[in-house]
Formats: structure tokens, sequence, C-alpha cells
């Protein structure tokens, strides 16, 4: 039987991640033109305006979330499933160790350890590159 709070936990996540599609997708539609803006509101706008990446941004980006995906892949089971839980999914580290019926301790632990192997994992690429491209 599964614990009712991580259930709780997980609808919370699916509501919240709900709730933010929708506030962003009412910020695209209520877009308008400099023209139909007061100064203030404009002044506004402008500061909030993200501009787009470029091709070779994309590009890093996407090779960046390959690694991690990579990376996080060859973690052992029980550090991948702490850091999935926590850093991806959003949990606590309370609800993650109900999920695994561990204590938190060793929640926080694995995290600690999964973190670290993750960070050397996208080093040494990055490492590498920046060796390459100074040659």
């Amino acid at each position: 039987m599964r614990d009712p709070s991580a259930a709780r936990a997980w609808l919370f996540t699916i509501l919240t991640r709900t709730h933010l599609n929708r506030v962003r997708s009412a910020r695209r539609r209520a877009e308008a033109t400099s023209t139909e803006l007061d100064e203030s509101a404009f002044e506004e706008a402008l500061a909030e305006w993200v501009p787009m990446r470029s091709p070779a941004e994309e590009v890093e980006r996407w090779q960046l979330g390959e690694q991690l995906a990579k990376a996080l892949d060859q973690l052992p089971a029980e550090l991948r499933g702490a850091v999935w839980l926590v850093d991806v999914e959003g949990f606590t580290q309370r609800e993650a160790a109900s999920m695994h019926g561990v204590p938190e301790g060793t929640i926080a632990s694995r995290l600690f350890r999964g973190r670290r192997q993750l960070r050397t994992a996208l080093e040494r690429p990055a490492r590498e590159a920046r060796i390459w491209r100074n040659q």
C-alpha cells in the first residue's frame, strides 16, 4: 500500500505545474504592442522581455541536457531516485524519504552524493571543451 502523503505530493505537483502553464499561456495571449501601453506599462513589459537564444545557445543547451541525462542514467539507482524526486520533480526531502521508505537523512545523503557525482560527470566534458577551444 502506498503512503497517502505521496499521492498528495504527486497531485500537488500536477496542480502547481498546471497552474504555471495556464499563467504562462495567459501572459502570451495578453501580449500587446508598445502603442497600446502607457509609458510605465511599456517599461515594465520591456524589463520582462527576454531575447530569443541564438542557434549556438540552443545547441549548447541541448548538449548540456543530453550530458545531464547521460550522467543521471549512470548514477546508482538509489542516488538517481533521490535526485530525480527532489531536483527534477520538486518533492521535499521528507516526501522523497516517505516514498522510498527510508529516513530523511538517508535521502539527504543520497542527494549530496548524487549531486556531487553529477557535477563531476558534467565538469569533465566542460573541461574538455575548453581545452579543445584553446587549441
